[in-house]
């Protein structure tokens, strides 16, 4: 059976705090068990309201996980995000290491590709 995280954000309220205060830092709520996690992100300060695959929470919440004993280091977590905005992805990630200290940490996955870009850089 997957984790429920039904959260249900008041953005309008959000968006007020956020221009009296700029550094406003997002949200990432996790709900789960064993190998299997539900994730949802918000970050309307960058406006994010919802982000539905957030790589850079992957690793971390792994790395939480394995350091407080609730996954083995090396175990690879399934995270699943997006739903709630019609674009499911399935990230994975594993970190690896022990006790506090962490050698790496690995995140990969599946989303559903919205836009696609390019970097040029052009040294003078």
């Amino acid at each position: 059976m997957m984790a429920r995280a039904e959260v249900i954000p008041k953005l309008a309220g959000w968006h007020g705090q956020a221009a009296l205060h700029p550094f406003y830092v997002p949200v990432n709520c996790y709900a789960g068990a064993g190998l299997r996690w539900k994730t949802r992100m918000f970050y309307p300060a960058a406006g994010v309201p919802e982000d539905p695959a957030t790589g850079s929470a992957a690793g971390p919440l792994a790395v939480h996980l394995a350091r407080h004993s609730r996954i083995g280091y090396r175990e690879q977590i399934e995270i699943r995000q997006g739903h709630e905005l019609g674009r499911p992805s399935v990230l994975y990630a594993r970190a690896s290491g022990a006790g506090d200290r962490i050698d790496t940490v690995d995140v990969g996955g599946t989303a559903v590709v919205v836009a696609e870009g390019q970097y040029r850089i052009t040294l003078d």
